[in-house]
């Protein structure tokens, strides 16, 4: 009879408490996605430069050097950035020492509704928001009547990114267990995070229930 293995315990932080802790190496985990980071940031830069960019949001901005790189050449009044972690909001804000900082969770962040003709959320930061329902409303209130929220998911059936048999298995999981569909474990140097990887489905629905409209 072989021995069982350990059971492996696995502390999981709060989202705020994961990117306190990779801080120091954000910048390499962003380069291990640098195709798929330019590919996102060239789209959303050429839509912002045709666009009348008044006041412009960024929710969970990271280290900034991302939305640095988005906004070149683009043509705006006034930005606002809210990011949860302290030690990436400080590497931000030299990035950005004009801007208006949140060091918050959006929903304790305290802008007047109907502020901003552009909000941006980008690398899935929506899977890591507690409540994605409330997040989504109050992006909503915060955009002017003509605004535009744009924002990138991970997408959990994406078999080019994930591979056949991790998809199938999402597949199965969504299946077999409706209330976890979704959910993942992130992990990284001894850290872990609670996440919500979407589907196009899930994102979609998500936003008309909202009151958005897709363009």
């Amino acid at each position: 009879m072989s021995k069982s293995r350990p059971i492996e315990k696995i502390n999981i932080s709060t989202s705020t408490e994961y990117y306190d802790a990779i801080a120091n190496s954000y910048s390499r985990e962003t380069e291990k996605r640098k195709q798929y980071i330019i590919s996102i940031n060239e789209w959303v830069r050429d839509w912002l430069r045709s666009q009348l960019c008044t006041n412009i949001l960024d929710v969970g901005t990271g280290d900034g050097k991302r939305l640095l790189n988005i906004l070149q050449d683009v043509n705006y009044l006034s930005l606002s950035i809210i990011e949860p972690s302290t030690k990436l909001i400080n590497i931000a804000q030299s990035n950005f020492p004009k801007s208006n900082f949140c060091n918050r969770d959006l929903k304790d962040c305290d802008f007047p509704k109907s502020s901003f003709s552009h909000v941006l959320s980008l690398w899935n930061v929506l899977g890591h928001v507690t409540n994605r329902h409330e997040f989504a409303a109050k992006i909503f209130q915060l955009l002017e009547p003509d605004g535009y929220f744009i924002f990138d998911v991970n997408n959990r059936y994406n078999i080019q990114n994930y591979g056949f048999i991790s998809v199938a298995r999402n597949y199965l999981k969504d299946i077999l267990s409706k209330a976890e569909a979704g959910y993942f474990i992130l992990r990284n140097s001894g850290n872990s995070t609670r996440v919500f990887i979407h589907s196009e489905r899930d994102a979609i629905a998500l936003m008309k229930m909202t009151g958005f409209e897709e363009i």
